[in-house]
């Protein structure tokens, strides 16, 4: 089977089956709102063909999935490269009732439900009813706030991409711009007091413990995400970063990782961003850069800015909590 990524994939397996009018007009469609009178029965829709491809998930996947990210998470494993080809297979491009193409459809429905339950995401419906968006709203106590939509079909069809199939990127996408993206971060613990917090010079793993011992007290536990302490100082870390956000209840852990023996001036290290909460290690970023010149990071408003050496060339990443900006 030849490589294909994820424009492939829609062109070969997907675009036939739309109605004429959106093939011609493709994006019109797809960023217009099909139900601007909010018809509760196209929602339903919606949630039943997500509730239809659950039902159906132990005989489709081998797995039963849970309206949330765990199910998500199960969703991007089941769906593996095998399971994929063997649906490919079973299926012909020109068959509208083919398995891949209604197993995909229905896995979107599913995902988007995902954050409407569990996430207090809202459906915005498009035509035709696969490609629908999910509206994602920040939570701030009694408050919500817009912050845009995604799309659970284009995350499939990326999912299904010969680059992504054998990484669990689906999973990462919803617990980044899903999880994070609405936490209510205001109801989280503070993590630290102080508005600034002291670089540490050295990246010994007992230096970390002091530090937050010191600066962190409610920290019990940096949790399972979080390197061990041969995983830590097999990095060897020269410097230790800190940055305090949402009035320290996230704390950003920045530091340079470059391989042993490595050029400096080549793109072979990272920038690895460890954002902790109360619960410990929630997220790892991992920025790639050269050694040389040093990266440079600060605070701005909610995102940590980090400016790296790239290709030769300065490049700025803003990273936050709730995702990339």
């Amino acid at each position: 089977m030849d490589a294909m990524h994820a424009q492939g994939w829609f062109e070969r397996w997907f675009l036939a089956h739309y109605p004429e009018e959106v093939r011609r007009d493709y994006h019109r469609f797809v960023d217009t709102d099909a139900n601007p009178a909010n018809n509760p029965s196209i929602t339903g829709h919606l949630a039943e063909g997500a509730a239809l491809f659950a039902r159906n998930a132990p005989a489709l996947l081998g797995t039963e999935l849970s309206f949330d990210g765990a199910g998500v998470a199960k969703l991007a494993t089941a769906l593996d490269r095998k399971r994929r080809d063997a649906w490919v297979a079973n299926s012909s491009p020109d068959d509208p009732g083919n398995m891949l193409f209604n197993a995909v459809i229905h896995g979107a429905l599913f995902v988007g439900e995902c954050a409407v339950r569990a996430h207090g995401c809202a459906w915005s419906a498009r035509n035709p009813l696969w490609e629908s968006r999910v509206d994602r709203f920040v939570r701030e106590g009694t408050k919500a706030r817009a912050i845009g939509p995604f799309s659970p079909f284009q995350w499939l069809l990326k999912h299904l991409d010969d680059r992504e199939i054998d990484a669990p990127r689906l999973a990462d996408r919803f617990r980044v711009h899903v999880e994070f993206a609405t936490a209510d971060v205001a109801s989280y613990p503070p993590v630290v007091t102080a508005p600034k917090l002291p670089k540490i010079d050295g990246g010994e793993y007992d230096l970390l413990v002091k530090f937050l011992h010191r600066h962190a007290p409610t920290l019990k536990d940096l949790g399972p995400l979080f390197p061990s302490v041969s995983e830590w100082s097999a990095l060897g870390y020269k410097s230790l970063g800190f940055e305090s956000f949402f009035d320290g209840r996230v704390v950003a852990l920045h530091a340079l990782f470059a391989p042993i023996d490595s050029d400096p001036h080549g793109d072979n290290a990272t920038v690895d961003v460890y954002w902790l909460t109360a619960e410990g290690a929630q997220r790892i970023d991992r920025v790639p850069c050269a050694a040389h010149p040093p990266y440079f990071a600060r605070k701005t408003g909610d995102t940590l800015e980090v400016t790296v050496s790239f290709q030769g060339k300065p490049h700025t990443h803003r990273i936050g909590y709730r995702g990339h900006g």
